[in-house]
């Protein structure tokens, strides 16, 4: 009679843990076929220059920098030095065109040192737009119209000097003129190999905050439906404690959750401000690589599962 209630419930959790996967499968797989094929045709930007002239930041929303973007290597170049009446004719000869999104291993060889973007976009309406980026490796420094905003670390050419730091920046500027000018400095000296990974995205600044705090939200609601099942799966574990994948999925989730707070917004830094960055340079790939044993030991821990796979 215990074994047939044991077996019933062995069920239930089975069933449950099964439904969870095809939840967590099905939703991710439609956010990135969504992510994949935009309902828009945006924009692109051409030999340093994105013509936006045709788009209606108010009716369509955030446009995603991609394109070709203007890049001088080896050079950390402020709005002074594109000054056509000083250096801006003597910097043509250094300019080349490199895609974003993208990263240094087709420049530099070694995908690291240092480098300046810059990209023109042309619109019609003057109005308070903002500049998001996330994944700009490893340091920036960011300029828009003449304008220095700041940005994430210390970009430097000397590796000794440069200060890493890969946090989203989330920069404002009114543009009173047809033209927006942004100029990006970057530098990665060790850690991840440098460039903009991910096409930044620009337009109204209301859009550009609500797309922020969505992505903030949605990635908070991933991490503590993470947590929540981790803590769920290891009381499960303590009460059957014959059932180790129980104890597998609840680390599985662990190490999912903690991932993801270090990835994308890094909402962890948010919730803890004073958190160097050295700690996600060097522990955030911990979670990930613990995903994967963890799949494996879930899924040779499941009852019956060695028998169906011939071990």
């Amino acid at each position: 009679m215990n074994t047939e209630r044991e077996m019933g419930t062995m069920s239930k959790q089975l069933t449950v843990l099964v439904g969870m996967i095809v939840v967590f499968t099905v939703v991710t797989s439609l956010f990135i076929y969504e992510w994949l094929n935009p309902s828009f045709q945006y924009p692109e930007a051409r030999g340093g220059v994105l013509d936006a002239r045709q788009w209606d930041f108010a009716k369509q929303g955030i446009v995603p920098l991609r394109g070709e973007w203007e890049f001088y290597e080896n050079k950390l170049l402020t709005p002074l030095d594109f000054d056509a009446n000083a250096n801006g004719k003597a910097l043509e000869a250094e300019r080349r065109i490199i895609r974003v999104p993208g990263g240094w291993g087709d420049v530099s060889g070694s995908g690291y040192g240092a480098g300046t973007y810059r990209l023109r976009i042309e619109t019609n309406n003057p109005d308070l737009y903002s500049l998001r980026g996330k994944k700009i490796r490893m340091s920036s420094h960011i300029y828009i119209n003449g304008k220095d905003l700041g940005g994430n670390g210390k970009p430097d050419l000397s590796a000794d000097r440069f200060v890493p730091s890969n946090l989203p920046v989330f920069d404002t500027i009114r543009a009173d003129s047809g033209t927006i000018d942004i100029i990006i400095q970057i530098a990665s000296h060790r850690y991840m190999e440098g460039g903009l990974v991910q096409a930044p995205e620009f337009g109204l600044t209301e859009d550009v905050l609500a797309r922020r705090d969505n992505a903030r939200l949605a990635d908070m609601i991933v991490i503590t439906t993470l947590l929540v099942f981790a803590i769920y799966f290891a009381g499960m574990f303590k009460q059957w404690r014959k059932e180790p994948y129980l104890a597998f999925f609840s680390l599985f989730c662990l190490s999912l959750g903690l991932f993801f707070s270090m990835d994308n917004e890094i909402v962890i830094a948010t919730l803890f401000p004073a958190m160097s960055f050295l700690f996600f340079a060097e522990d955030a790939l911990f979670p990930a690589l613990c995903v994967y044993p963890f799949i494996c030991s879930l899924c040779l821990s499941i009852p019956g599962s060695s028998k169906k796979l011939g071990i």
